[in-house]
C-alpha cells in the first residue's frame, strides 16, 4: 500500500489547494492568506459550554477544497496541515487543556465503511498527538443513519439529526470533569455538533469546546 501511495505521489504530485504549488497540499502562504479564525462564546447555550472556534469560511475555495480533498480525494495528509493549524490556534485560545480529551463527530458505520475513514477522527487524532491531550473516537456513536444535512433547510437540519447519537456505556469517566474538545469538519447551522454536545454534557464534563475546520452560512 505504501509503495502504491508513493507511486501515485510521483505520477500525480501533490499541489496546494490554494495556489497550485507542487509538493504541498496547504502551503504556508495560502494558509496565512486565508486564515479567518472566528471564536464564538456558547456560554449562554448550556452551563458547561465554552467556545466555538472555526478556521475559515466554507465559501472560501481554499477551505472548501481542503475539506473536499480530505473527504473525497482521500488525501489524508491534509489532516496533518489542519492539525498543525489547530494546534497553533489552541495555543492562543487560553483554554485549560491539562485535563482535556478531544472527540470527533462520528460517522454512521455504513458511511464510514463506504468512505474508509472518518475525516474528523483523522484530524482530531493528529491534534491529540501534537497537543499531547487524550483522544477517543469510541465514546460518541452515530447510531442512526441520517440523510446528508446539505439536503435540508437550516430549520429541518435539527430535526434530521435529532437523537442520532449515543454515548458508549463504558469509559464515561474519560469525560466526567474533563474539558472536552468536540471536532467536526464543517459547521453550518451547528445542528450536528450541538446535538452531540448536548448528549456529551450528560456525562458531566467540566467544559465543552467546539472546533470546526470551516463554518458555513
Amino acid at each position: 500500500m505504501k509503495k502504491n501511495h508513493l507511486l501515485l505521489d510521483t505520477i500525480f504530485p501533490h499541489q496546494c489547494v490554494g495556489c497550485g504549488k507542487y509538493d504541498v497540499l496547504m502551503c504556508p502562504d495560502c494558509v496565512a492568506k486565508n486564515m479567518a479564525v472566528e471564536t464564538i462564546s456558547l456560554k449562554d447555550k448550556q452551563p458547561n459550554f465554552g467556545d466555538l472556534i472555526t478556521l475559515g469560511e466554507y465559501r472560501n475555495p481554499f477551505w472548501r477544497k481542503a475539506v473536499a480533498a480530505l473527504k473525497f480525494s482521500y488525501l489524508t495528509e491534509i489532516a496533518d496541515s489542519l492539525a498543525i493549524i489547530f494546534a497553533g490556534v489552541l495555543a492562543q485560545a487560553n483554554w485549560d487543556l491539562n485535563q482535556a480529551i478531544i472527540i470527533p463527530i462520528p460517522l454512521h458505520k455504513t458511511r464510514e465503511r463506504e468512505r474508509g475513514f472518518n475525516q474528523s477522527a483523522v484530524i482530531s487524532e493528529k491534534i491529540s498527538a501534537i497537543c499531547h491531550i487524550a483522544w477517543d473516537d469510541n465514546l460518541l456513536i452515530k447510531n442512526k443513519k441520517t440523510k446528508s444535512q446539505t439536503t435540508f433547510s437550516h430549520q429541518k437540519r435539527f430535526a434530521n439529526i435529532a437523537s442520532s447519537f449515543s454515548l458508549a456505556n463504558t469509559n464515561l469517566d474519560k469525560i466526567k470533569n474533563k474539558t472536552v474538545l468536540l471536532l467536526d469538519d464543517v459547521i453550518t447551522t451547528g445542528a450536528t455538533i450541538t446535538e452531540a454536545a448536548n448528549l456529551i454534557s450528560q456525562a458531566q464534563p467540566r467544559l465543552i469546546h467546539l472546533l470546526g475546520v470551516a463554518r458555513g452560512s
